[in-house]
C-alpha cells in the first residue's frame, strides 16, 4: 500500500509514524508545506491518506492556500472510499472539510493527557487496540466540531472531542500519538519559553516524566496504526 502523507507545517514531523507504517512494509511519500500544493487528482495514485498537524487554523486558508487542497484530497479520497487519518490539525481540517467550524479554545490542551474511550470507541476496530483509559501528548489550541454522521471514539476531561471514525474509513485523533523523543525535544528547543510559561512542570519533568512515558505512547501508537494499517490494506484490495 502506497501513503500519502501531507505534513502542513515543518515543526509537526511524523515523528514515531514512519516507523509504525515501515513496519508494516507500507510505502509512503511526504508532501511538506508548500508542496500541499498537490491538486487532489494529482493524489489518486495513493491508495490512503494521512493528515499531520500544525500550528495554523484549520480554517486559515487565506493564509496558507495549501490547506484548501488538502480539505479537497480529503473529500475525495473519502469519495473513493480510501482510507484517511488525521492526527491534530489533520484531524480539524477533516472535520472543517465536511463543512464543519474550527473553535478556538479558552487555553491550549498541552501535555501527557488522560484519554478514555467512549462506548464506541471500546467496540472500533483501530481503537480496540487501546486501553479503556490510555494517555498521549496533548497539544493544541483548536477543536473540532463531529461532522455529521461521525461517530465519537475518545475523550479528555477538558475536550470531550478527542476522535472520531467516518463510514469506516476515515479517522481523525486530536492527540498527538506520532509523538517521540526526537520530535518532542525539538519542541521544546523551539517552544521552550512557552511551555516554561504555560506549564513550566512539563520542562521540569521532561527527563524524569515525559520521556520515559513516551516509551508507553509509542507501543501503543504502533498497534494502532498495525490495526489501521490491517483495516486500510483490506479497503484497498
Amino acid at each position: 500500500m502506497n501513503v500519502l502523507i501531507a505534513q502542513p507545517d515543518h515543526r509537526s514531523a511524523p515523528g514515531e509514524l514512519l516507523v509504525a507504517l515501515e513496519a508494516e512494509a507500507i510505502t509512503y511519500r511526504i508532501l511538506l508545506e508548500k508542496e500541499n500544493f498537490v491538486l487532489p487528482e494529482e493524489a489518486d495514485a495513493f491508495e490512503a491518506l494521512i493528515v499531520l498537524g500544525g500550528v495554523m487554523g484549520a480554517d486559515d486558508d487565506a493564509d496558507h492556500p495549501y490547506l484548501t487542497n488538502i480539505k479537497q484530497t480529503i473529500v475525495r479520497f473519502s469519495e473513493q472510499g480510501k482510507p484517511v487519518l488525521g492526527i491534530c490539525l489533520g484531524a480539524q481540517l477533516i472535520a472543517s472539510a465536511f463543512g464543519r467550524k474550527i473553535e478556538v479554545m479558552d487555553e491550549p490542551e498541552f501535555g501527557i493527557t488522560e484519554i478514555t474511550k467512549t462506548k464506541a470507541g471500546k467496540e472500533d476496530p483501530v481503537f480496540n487496540a487501546l486501553p479503556d483509559t490510555f494517555a498521549f501528548m496533548e497539544y493544541h489550541n483548536d477543536r473540532f466540531n463531529l461532522p455529521d454522521g461521525a461517530t465519537l471514539l475518545a475523550s479528555t476531561a477538558y475536550c470531550s472531542n478527542q476522535a472520531f471514525r467516518m463510514n469506516d474509513n476515515i479517522y481523525a485523533v486530536q492527540f498527538h500519538p506520532e509523538v517521540n523523543e526526537e520530535l518532542i525535544r525539538s519542541w521544546v528547543a523551539e517552544q521552550g519559553d512557552w511551555m516554561e510559561s504555560f506549564q513550566p512542570d512539563f520542562i521540569r519533568n521532561l527527563e524524569t516524566e515525559i520521556i520515559p512515558a513516551l516509551i508507553g505512547t509509542t507501543k501503543l501508537f504502533r498497534e494502532m496504526v498495525r490495526t489501521w494499517a490491517g483495516l486500510a490494506k483490506k479497503a484497498v484490495g
